[in-house]
């Protein structure tokens, strides 16, 4: 009988303190460690048994990963933590990146 109510599988909590901390574990981890950032999608698909993991590693309060920038020279910065609802908001998207917005 399948449980209609299944649970997340254990696993370890990491909040790094820098993005050259997050980037380290997870290469450190490859295949056992997945980013997030709201963890909507992870935990569903942890839930599910679509993916294993042994480290969900914390994202989403790292310095940069709330960046969303435009530069003519440099062009679009988006940081990980930007969502697609403020991407497609940014008048600078809109105005050079249309096909985004």
């Amino acid at each position: 009988m399948i449980n209609p109510h299944p649970g997340l599988p254990e696993l370890e909590y990491v909040k790094p303190a820098s993005l050259a901390d997050a980037s380290k574990f997870l290469a450190d981890h490859e295949g056992k460690a997945k980013p997030f950032s709201g963890g909507t999608d992870c935990f569903v698909r942890l839930r599910d048994g679509v993916m294993k993991l042994d480290y969900l590693v914390d994202i989403k309060g790292l310095e940069g990963t709330h960046e969303l920038s435009f530069d003519p020279a440099k062009g679009l910065t988006i940081g990980a933590a930007v969502t697609m609802n403020r991407v497609a908001a940014h008048p600078d998207v809109i105005k050079h990146y249309p096909n985004l917005a």
